[in-house]
């Protein structure tokens, strides 16, 4: 199993301008497969607006800080206004076996 340096991104989600849509990356794990594997917790803070099928998306950088891949998952849940839902053992697929550090973070598009 790799170690990695793992970041931690807050984002406000693009396509819902008035939510505060927030994510914490809990676990990040690369198998012998090279296979990138997260677990995060999603966090709707708006009042009033359901995120619907959002989605997790890690970017995957080599040792020189250049960017090797971008990856998504569309994740087929509702969360409601003020609340929040953790989603285990996202598959994110084949990464590039020289990556070093992962930035996973949500979005809504």
């Amino acid at each position: 199993m790799k170690k990695l340096l793992v970041l931690f991104f807050i984002v406000i989600a693009g396509c819902y301008p008035r939510l505060e849509f927030y994510s914490q990356q809990l676990r990040t794990d690369i198998n012998r497969f090279n296979i990138l594997v997260v677990d995060m917790n999603f966090i709707n803070k708006d009042e009033k607006e359901i995120i619907k099928d959002f989605l997790a998306v890690c970017i995957t950088y080599g040792a020189s800080g250049t960017t090797l891949d971008y990856k998504s998952q569309r994740i087929y849940q509702t969360i409601q206004p003020k609340s929040e839902v953790v989603v285990k053992n996202i598959n994110m697929g084949f990464i590039n076996p020289q990556t070093v550090k992962v930035e996973c973070s949500p979005s809504s598009h």
